[in-house]
């Protein structure tokens, strides 16, 4: 932007000595052949000079001012692209912190989640061993009855066909000895 300013700066003064070179040029002819030694025409020369220097002035303050004018545009052009610049950097900062912020809080939940789900599958498991833990005492309990009514049939299987018969007879006597005689 600089380089454009300073290119138009240069291209105004170029112009500028080149209008006072053709005016000088274009009136020097006419003086040329007027040859006469009067006072008024050096009168008129030294006003005519008057007039170009102040022109000549006139357009160089002017060049100065063009100069200056340009040069506070680039300026202010060059602090409005740097607090551009300030106010991009801030916002990017911004959003990284944002984005910080937001990863964090999002592991925080990740973990929280984590965490209350391995004390759901925690408690599961645990209650799932304790009734397998339960069910388990039961069968050893259950197992050593049915042991033992096995070992009470293995006993009386062991004993004599006779001991058994005799025994029995035994009952029946007994128990039609209390029986009263009507019912018999």
């Amino acid at each position: 932007m600089t380089e454009a300013m300073e290119t138009s700066s240069n291209g105004n003064t170029q112009a500028v000595s080149g209008m006072l070179e053709t005016m000088l040029s274009g009136s020097w002819p006419s003086w040329r052949t007027l040859r006469r030694p009067d006072a008024s025409i050096h009168e008129q020369m030294d006003r005519s000079m008057g007039a170009m220097t102040t022109v000549q002035q006139a357009l160089q303050k002017l060049v100065e001012d063009i100069n200056r004018s340009n040069e506070q545009a680039a300026n202010r052009l060059s602090g409005t692209l740097e607090d551009a610049m300030k106010q991009s950097a801030a916002n990017q900062q911004l959003l990284t912190d944002q984005m910080r912020q937001f990863v964090e809080d999002f592991r925080k939940l990740v973990t929280d989640e984590q965490d209350k789900s391995k004390r759901t599958m925690d408690e599961a498991v645990s209650s799932v061993l304790s009734q397998l833990a339960t069910a388990v005492e039961q069968l050893e309990t259950t197992r050593r009855t049915a042991a033992s009514q096995e070992q009470s049939r293995n006993r009386y299987s062991d004993q004599p066909d006779s001991e058994l018969v005799g025994g029995l007879s035994g009952q029946v006597e007994e128990l039609l000895k209390s029986m009263p005689s009507r019912c018999r």
